[in-house]
């Protein structure tokens, strides 16, 4: 999900939870507190702080929701904010344009690079297992030791009982 991973995942989910206060702070701080950059900005902050309480990872607090979800609603997030001033209707208003598209390419890009932990190693198909009736030449059956099933093996014993050599014609 992450093309460069070059941010730790620790990083990743702190710098979310950061962008999260912010965009709730910001709307105060920046002084556009009213109607539709409100309401879009602490709604992403809420939304961000809590994939960063329910996400797995050392951050996490819940441990309930996936690396690859996290990583998807937080891309969702990042665009929902560079889209948010034409959809809501303020893009003529100059500091919470600013605001949303810097935000918004900030979440997208730090998940871009961020290193997405791998899928956990319980979802592997689990090996087939092998059967008494599928054992090779050489191979041990499965209730005798391998040691026993080389020994067994037909080999043609010389005149001086040594194994593997041919009887002299002397």
């Amino acid at each position: 999900m992450s093309a460069i991973r070059l941010l730790p995942w620790p990083l990743h989910q702190a710098l979310a939870y950061a962008a999260g206060v912010f965009c709730i702070v910001a709307p105060f701080a920046l002084d556009f507190a009213e109607g539709g950059p409100l309401a879009v900005f602490v709604g992403s902050g809420v939304a961000l702080l809590l994939i960063g309480v329910l996400g797995k990872g050392r951050p996490g607090v819940a441990q309930v929701l996936p690396a690859t979800v996290h990583v998807g609603l937080t891309y969702i997030l990042g665009f929902f904010l560079l889209l948010a001033p034409f959809v809501f209707g303020f893009a003529d208003e100059e500091t919470p344009l600013a605001t949303a598209i810097f935000v918004g390419l900030a979440i997208v890009v730090i998940t871009l690079i961020a290193a997405v932990p791998r899928a956990e190693a319980s979802r592997a198909e689990p090996e087939p297992a092998e059967t008494p009736t599928e054992t090779t030449a050489g191979a041990a059956a499965p209730d005798e030791p391998a040691s026993e099933a080389a020994d067994s093996d037909e080999r043609p014993h010389g005149e001086d009982g040594e194994e593997g050599q041919p009887p002299s014609s002397t």
